[in-house]
């Protein structure tokens, strides 16, 4: 935030953070105040002023409010990509399985219709005994 006074005047700034209890005082005698590694905390309304206690005048306020950081549209498009892919190799996955068993299940079908044919295919059931199918 700039604060814009004389220049026999800039030693006499002050600059507050207003609180829901008050104010705190957070530089004295510079035009210019950086607030870094802004949280939430931070949120609120600063004011410059010149002079001390009840003889201070405001000279300007400014309300920082702080959100949440965006994601990026780099990052966005990237998560789109890694979702997209996944969701493919799943959908490669589950064709792969139907394939697979519509084969068996073919295979099956043609073994059942040649022993029917013939007559002759045994299968063992579950104690190990041979039984016609």
């Amino acid at each position: 935030f700039n604060c814009t006074t004389h220049a026999n005047l800039r030693h006499n700034i002050q600059w507050v953070h207003v609180t829901a209890d008050g104010f705190q005082v957070l530089a004295n005698s510079t035009d210019v105040l950086k607030v870094e590694n802004v949280s939430h905390a931070d949120a609120g309304e600063y004011a410059c002023s010149i002079g001390s206690g009840s003889d201070s005048i405001i000279l300007a306020s400014a309300i920082l409010s702080v959100t949440d950081k965006q994601i990026s549209s780099q990052v966005q498009t990237i998560l789109i990509v890694i979702v997209i892919c996944v969701s493919s190799l799943a959908l490669l996955i589950l064709l792969i399985g139907l394939v697979k068993n519509s084969k068996m299940m073919t295979k099956k079908a043609k073994k059942n219709t040649k022993c029917e044919t013939s007559g002759g295919c045994k299968s063992k059931n579950s104690d190990g005994v041979s039984q016609s199918a």
